[in-house]
């Protein structure tokens, strides 16, 4: 509420209001701005590589609903080179990255998606830049 030297009235409306809100069991907090944030602790999917996921997967429980499959490498690829660049992968992207066995070959693709991002943006013969 405002302090007493904000003179500062309510309306009998508003007053109305905040007793209706304190008779259906209203609790005071302070404003959220001002609560520290708390980690939360990660739901128990020991399979999960990310604890994003565990949070996912409990609530798509909670709701009934399975996880879509996974995406095969095509669809990786296609999302992440429209996503990073706004254009379509070319014949031989897709290519190098399909043949791309190796331990980390996704990162590498966004890695070199990223850098390719980078050069382009701020100059006028850039083949994604803005321009």
């Amino acid at each position: 509420m405002p302090p007493a030297d904000a003179h500062k009235t309510f309306r009998p409306g508003e007053i109305a209001a905040l007793h209706r809100w304190i008779a259906e069991g209203a609790e005071y907090q302070e404003h959220w701005a001002f609560i520290a944030p708390t980690r939360p602790t990660v739901p128990a999917h020991a399979s999960e590589e990310n604890p994003i996921d565990a949070f996912i997967r409990t609530r798509l429980a909670a709701e009934k609903l399975t996880p879509s499959p996974e995406a095969s490498r095509l669809e990786l690829i296609r999302r992440v080179t429209l996503d990073l660049t706004g254009l379509a992968s070319s014949p031989p992207e897709v290519d190098a990255f399909l043949s791309d066995r190796a331990e980390g070959a996704y990162q590498r693709l966004i890695d070199g998606l990223l850098k390719r991002s980078a050069r382009a943006v701020g100059t006028p013969n850039g083949s994604t830049g803005c321009w």
